[in-house]
């Protein structure tokens, strides 16, 4: 049995020691231009969130060597669903 192989280029775009992480899957974290992406901070994993745990949201830029941008605080969160964060269609500023 062949067994085929392929690359494809993997980069980090965020630090720890946070945990990252977008939601869900039918909407995407990338802006339009491909250069943005949304994201969830947080500072803990392997438990569910309580009432009192806050995720930051937040951006990277690929421009801007993917640093963390905060943008806001929220304790309405899951794991699976995230905060439904999305970009407003045909923006990338919003």
């Amino acid at each position: 049995m062949e067994v085929l192989t392929r690359t494809c280029p993997v980069q980090r775009v965020t630090d720890g020691p946070f945990q990252h992480f977008f939601g869900y899957y039918d909407k995407t974290p990338w802006d339009p231009t491909g250069h943005k992406m949304l994201a969830m901070r947080v500072a803990f994993a392997g438990r569910p969130p309580t009432a009192d745990d806050i995720a930051v949201i937040g951006l990277t830029d690929s421009d801007q060597e993917h640093h963390w941008k905060p943008v806001a605080e929220t304790t309405a969160w899951g794991w699976q669903q995230g905060t439904m964060l999305q970009w407003l269609p045909g923006t990338d500023r919003q």
